[in-house]
């Protein structure tokens, strides 16, 4: 997506993200307000942290002069280590200072992000971009399914949010407007993902993988076009893997694109929860290591596994399955 720069610095600065990065750097340098470049930077800053390019890197150190990006990153080995501490780097002028507040703004946005939802713009801009969301408990069945920052009902989507959970609603981090196309089901495998997510059936870093699908009215999964959203990806993200459903027409030779079968739900999620720990996508928590060790243990014949119940030591645990790189070559630990 392509918003104008200048109509997201008037409390709309979520919708920077669909933003060009080159008309941002463009703007940051001629806007004359500092508190404006502040928010313009963080966006930069942002982008930087998910995908740390040669340009990103370039360009951040130029607003940034004192090293402070050097300092962010050699400091913290996590974000939410980053947004714990009192401050991101030691500022040196009153500039610096209005920066650091500016990005922790935008980094505990980013950390509160459950997924994100892949799209395409059919008309004129030809181009694809990815809204993140978050999810949000649902107080009461009269409440919209899917709204975006300022609480405006997203229609189009609602339906297929209810086929999904009638637990969750989804909150869009953006402001609504006519420029981003809201339209079609292929939400419906990021969303699916995030719900398992939020409770804790699978874990995994929601800015480390992203996914385009849909689900028909028997649960099974459908196909989706995603040439242009995967290829917009690439630009964005760092680290990542993208799920995308695969048929004959639709298969993308790259080291992080991962077709899924056209599975049912529950076939569906061992696929993802076996991929997702075979590529080490997340810190998985000792109570998910410890709710996984029965399954593991029924498989032991057929895949090799082997754990045995007097060997159950948590730290062992945690260790073995962070170093994961076949799950179905466990060996006893």
């Amino acid at each position: 997506m392509d918003i104008r720069v200048e109509d997201c610095l008037d409390g709309n600065e979520e919708n920077l993200f669909f933003c060009s990065y080159e008309k941002i750097v463009i703007t940051a340098k001629d806007v004359d307000n500092d508190e404006d470049r502040a928010v313009l930077i963080a966006e930069l800053f942002c982008r930087c942290y998910l995908a740390p390019t040669a340009e990103h890197l370039k360009h951040i150190n130029e607003f940034l002069t004192d090293g402070e990006w050097n300092d962010f990153q050699h400091t913290f080995a996590s974000l939410s280590s980053a947004l714990n501490s009192d401050q991101l780097w030691c500022a040196k002028n009153n500039f610096s200072q209005m920066c650091q507040i500016a990005i922790r703004e935008r980094l505990q946005r980013l950390s509160c992000i459950d997924g994100f939802i892949p799209v395409y713009d059919e008309g004129l801009s030809g181009m694809a971009g990815f809204i993140p969301f978050t999810l949000i408990e649902r107080e009461n069945f009269s409440q919209d399914s899917v709204v975006d920052k300022k609480g405006l009902a997203i229609p189009e989507w609602g339906q297929y949010v209810q086929e999904r959970s009638s637990t969750w609603r989804l909150k869009l981090h953006f402001i609504n407007g006519k420029k981003i196309p809201l339209t079609g089901r292929s939400l419906m495998l990021p969303v699916q993902l995030s719900i398992w997510h939020k409770e804790g059936t699978l874990e995994y870093d929601p800015l480390r993988l992203l996914a385009s699908g849909s689900f028909n009215t028997k649960g099974q999964l459908c196909p989706v076009e995603i040439k242009d959203k995967f290829n917009e990806a690439s630009k964005i993200f760092d680290k990542y893997y993208f799920l995308y459903t695969e048929n004959f027409k639709n298969i993308y030779k790259t080291p992080v694109a991962h077709p899924l079968p056209l599975l049912d739900k529950v076939n569906l999620y061992e696929k993802i929860r076996d991929f997702i720990e075979c590529k080490k996508l997340g810190e998985f928590s000792l109570s998910y290591l410890l709710s996984r060790l029965p399954q593991l243990e029924k498989k032991s014949v057929t895949n090799n596994i082997v754990i045995g119940e007097n060997q159950l030591n948590n730290s062992k645990i945690l260790m073995h399955f962070r170093n994961i790189s076949n799950p179905k070559n466990i060996y006893s630990i």
